[in-house]
């Protein structure tokens, strides 16, 4: 399978690692990230920033709560825009690292 070609999904892999984010990251355990639970995730790695650029890119509907949907939707719309299974793999596992958020740039 080309890896390259944007119409292939997202990898179920990456979808796996990507639950597996969002789980840890939503520490109260309600389904959602609160702006609070992804401050803390990044704690003394710019949280305020990280945050606020994490939501600004995520949270589609604009509730400051980011639910499992918004979440894969937002990894499918990057694989969607030309992003390799690898981009986003190498990106998933900075994240899970908690490495700093990267701002994807993406078509509507």
């Amino acid at each position: 399978m080309d890896e390259t070609r944007s119409n292939s999904p997202l990898s179920q892999s990456n979808k796996d690692l990507a639950t597996n984010i969002f789980r840890a990251m939503d520490i109260n355990g309600d389904s959602q990230i609160s702006i609070q639970e992804a401050q803390n995730w990044w704690k003394n790695r710019f949280a305020n920033v990280n945050a606020r650029s994490f939501f600004e890119t995520v949270d589609q509907d604009g509730n400051k709560e980011i639910n499992f949907d918004e979440w894969i939707c937002f990894w499918e719309k990057v694989r969607s825009n030309g992003y390799s299974n690898d981009d986003i793999q190498e990106e998933l596992e900075n994240l899970q690292d908690k490495g700093s958020w990267v701002k994807f740039e993406l078509n509507e």
